[in-house]
C-alpha cells in the first residue's frame, strides 16, 4: 500500500507534538519543494490541496484566468495536490485543471471524482454559460433558481460500465493520459460493497489509467464500509468524520493500510452551512491537519489571494 509518513499521535483528535512536527514539514515543502512522501517512484503529496469545486461554476464570478494563475501559483509554492471533479462545472473544472498543468505533470497529483452525472439539459447549460454568469451575477433570485436547478438535474451511476465511460471523459478534459487518484463521488453503501464496482476500479490501475483509487463520502458509515474496499488507497471525507475516525479501529485500519486521509470543508462546521471566515484559515488548516492520520486538508479556493492566506496559515 502506501508509504507515507505515519502519524503517532496519542490524543484523539488534536495533539501539539505532531501538529508541530507537521508544520516544520510544510514549511520546508513550501520553501525548498521538498514534499512530504506519499509513495516512492510514484509521487509526492503536499499536506495544502487546492479544492476546484467552484472552478468553472456559473455562480464563480472569479475570472478563469484568475483561477488558472492561483493554480499555476499552488504549483510553484509545491502545492501539488489539486482537487476536482467529472461534474464541477458541468467538466470545466477538470478542463481549467487541465489547462493549468499542462507540461507540469511531474508537479502536480491530481484527484478528480466520479459517479454524478448531469442530465442532456447539461449541454444547453454549459453553451449558454457566459449569459448565464452574467444574469446570476447582477440577480440574486436568478442566482438562487440556478442553485435550486442544479439538484434536479444531477443523477448518480456507479455501474462499472458507466464508470469506465466517466473515467475516459476525466482523461480526456484533463489532458492527461493516467490519473494520480480517482475516487468514487459521494458513493452510497451498497456502491462500496459492491464487488464488481470494486474489480472495475482495480482494473483502470492494472490498465495504467490510473495510478490510485478510493472513495470521497459523506458519513462515518460510508468511511467504514470504504475502508473495507481491497486496494482502496484514498479516502476523502469531511472534517466532522475525519475526527471520528482518529480513534478506534478505524484509525488503526487506514495507518496499517497507509490510507491517504483526505479531510475538506475545513471551514465549515459539521453540520453547519459555511460561513464566510469562520473558522478562519490561519486557525483551519492548522486543526485539520492535527487530526490523527490525516495527510491533506484540501481548501476551496480560486483566488492567489485567498492561496497565499492558505500557505501562510501553515508556514
Amino acid at each position: 500500500m502506501l508509504d507515507m509518513t505515519e502519524n503517532t499521535q496519542k490524543s484523539s483528535f488534536v495533539d501539539d507534538e505532531v501538529l508541530t512536527s507537521k508544520l516544520a514539514d510544510t514549511s520546508a515543502a513550501f520553501n525548498s519543494a521538498a514534499l512530504q512522501k506519499w509513495k516512492p517512484g510514484e509521487g509526492l503529496m503536499s499536506p495544502l490541496g487546492v479544492g476546484c469545486a467552484r472552478a468553472g461554476s456559473i455562480r464563480n464570478f472569479t475570472p478563469v484566468s484568475e483561477i488558472r494563475n492561483m493554480l499555476s501559483m499552488a504549483l510553484d509554492h509545491g502545492v501539488n495536490v489539486i482537487d476536482t471533479a467529472n461534474i464541477y462545472g458541468q467538466g470545466d473544472s477538470e478542463r481549467i485543471v487541465g489547462h493549468a498543468i499542462k507540461g507540469r505533470l511531474d508537479d502536480a497529483f491530481i484527484v478528480t471524482k466520479i459517479g454524478f452525472r448531469f442530465g442532456g439539459s447539461s449541454r444547453l447549460v454549459t453553451g449558454l454559460k457566459p449569459l448565464l454568469r452574467i444574469a446570476a451575477k447582477y440577480s440574486g433570485q436568478f442566482d438562487k433558481k440556478l442553485a435550486q436547478t442544479r439538484d434536479t438535474v444531477i443523477s448518480q451511476d456507479f455501474s462499472p460500465d458507466q464508470l469506465s465511460l466517466d473515467l475516459e471523459g476525466s482523461l480526456q478534459r484533463l489532458g492527461v493520459e493516467v490519473i494520480d487518484g480517482l475516487l468514487l463521488h459521494s458513493p452510497p453503501i451498497s456502491v462500496l460493497e459492491d464487488e464488481a464496482v470494486a474489480e472495475r476500479l482495480r482494473s483502470f490501475k492494472i490498465s495504467g489509467k490510473i495510478r490510485h483509487f478510493g472513495a470521497s463520502v459523506d458519513t462515518i458509515a460510508e468511511a467504514r464500509s470504504a475502508l473495507k474496499v481491497d486496494g482502496l488507497e484514498i479516502l476523502q471525507v469531511d472534517m466532522g468524520t475525519a475526527r471520528e475516525l482518529s480513534h478506534g479501529p478505524e484509525a488503526s485500519t487506514i495507518a496499517k493500510h497507509n490510507i491517504a486521509l483526505h479531510v475538506r470543508e475545513i471551514l465549515k462546521p459539521h453540520g453547519t452551512r459555511p460561513s464566510i471566515g469562520t473558522p478562519d484559515i490561519a486557525e483551519a488548516l492548522p486543526n485539520a491537519l492535527a487530526i490523527k492520520n490525516v495527510t491533506t486538508a484540501i481548501i476551496g479556493l480560486s483566488s492567489c489571494k485567498h492561496l497565499q492566506a492558505a500557505i501562510d496559515a501553515i508556514r
